[in-house]
């Protein structure tokens, strides 16, 4: 074979390459060992609501984790996961959650509190927002907050083994008890059983 032969299987070969690359969504190469770039489940509330998030979103969540090492198949077409300790309105906040943290979620707040603020507890300033959004903090600092989507959030997330995320919640209550006496937070205890 001549150079100018090798030098014509060269450039077709590279050609060959640059191609298969521009024909790719990201222009990524990946190993047999890569997951599946979408890997998307569904996971069902006891309401009907129908959460589709990527697979490894979920691996926070000891519960799914522990349900795919069962059957690979959990949450893929006609394998849907019903949570029915879960409603709609509850699962879109966990799916919003999983969302952000793209399965890595390893900020566990210090306890105990050092301030009350979220923003000075939590290291990510979403985290902080997310919950405020929960539970929003009244201008009227008598007011008794509604802490309802709090507490049930707290219950989803230890059922589902979301334990950073029960950590986070359980600050957020903390933070409404923190620097309080004991008959004041009897009084706030009071107030929200009553609300409830």
């Amino acid at each position: 074979m001549s150079q100018s032969d090798l030098k014509n299987i060269e450039e077709f070969i590279v050609d060959d390459v640059k191609s298969n690359l521009d024909d790719s969504d990201n222009n990524e190469i990946t190993g047999l060992d890569d997951e599946p770039k979408s890997d998307m489940i569904k996971i069902i509330s006891n309401d009907g609501y129908v959460c589709c998030i990527e697979r490894k979103y979920t691996l926070i969540s000891e519960f799914l984790k522990g349900m795919y090492c069962g059957d690979m198949d959990a949450g893929k077409e006609g394998s849907e996961i019903t949570l029915t300790k879960l409603s709609g309105d509850n699962l879109k906040y966990i799916e919003e959650y999983m969302n952000h943290h793209k399965g890595d979620d390893n900020d566990i707040p210090n306890m105990p509190l050092e301030d009350t603020d979220m923003k000075k507890v939590l290291k990510d300033p979403w985290d902080a927002e997310f919950m405020e959004r929960i539970v929003p903090i009244s201008e009227n600092l008598q007011q008794v907050p509604n802490l309802r989507k709090l507490i049930d959030l707290l219950t989803d997330s230890n059922y589902l083994g979301m334990n950073v995320m029960l950590h986070k919640l359980s600050a957020k209550f903390a933070s409404f008890l923190r620097n309080k006496d004991e008959e004041e937070i009897s009084k706030f205890l009071a107030t929200y059983n009553t609300d409830v």
